[in-house]
């Protein structure tokens, strides 16, 4: 005789928590241009970064260079992390006008912000489009 195994269905809703951003952000300014191409260089390989200046820069969207381009940019970005990590530090702390230590002492996910907002501001796409033209 065997037994059937029960499943149990757990049903999770997750409603939208509001962020308090613990930060104001200036705007990108011409001194930005190379400690950003500091960074992309260090993140990402050379194949990837055309298809990073074109997503950045708005020139093309994800579906565009395709899921599995896009997917490889976000893994060598994960992996490569570690190597500019004191950059993005100074380049976040710089954005949000506070020193590299009182950054790292801010909430989890404070640099994560940063770096989303920074890509989602309608006012840094001139800047990501003036970049994308050193990776073309």
């Amino acid at each position: 005789m065997s037994k059937k195994k029960e499943e149990k269905v757990i049903e999770l809703s997750v409603e939208e928590i509001p962020v308090t951003k613990p930060y104001t952000m200036r705007n990108l300014s011409n001194r930005d241009l190379w400690p950003v191409m500091k960074i992309l260089g260090r993140l990402l390989p050379e194949d990837l970064k055309k298809a990073f200046s074109q997503v950045a820069s708005g020139e093309k969207k994800i579906k565009d260079v395709g899921v599995l381009v896009a997917f490889d940019m976000g893994m060598m970005i994960l992996q490569n992390a570690y190597k500019a990590q004191e950059d993005v530090d100074a380049f976040c702390a710089s954005m949000i006008g506070v020193t590299v230590d009182e950054l790292n002492e801010m909430e989890f996910g404070t640099t994560a912000m940063i770096i989303m907002d920074l890509f989602e501001d309608a006012k840094s796409a001139s800047f990501f489009k003036a970049l994308s033209k050193f990776f073309s």
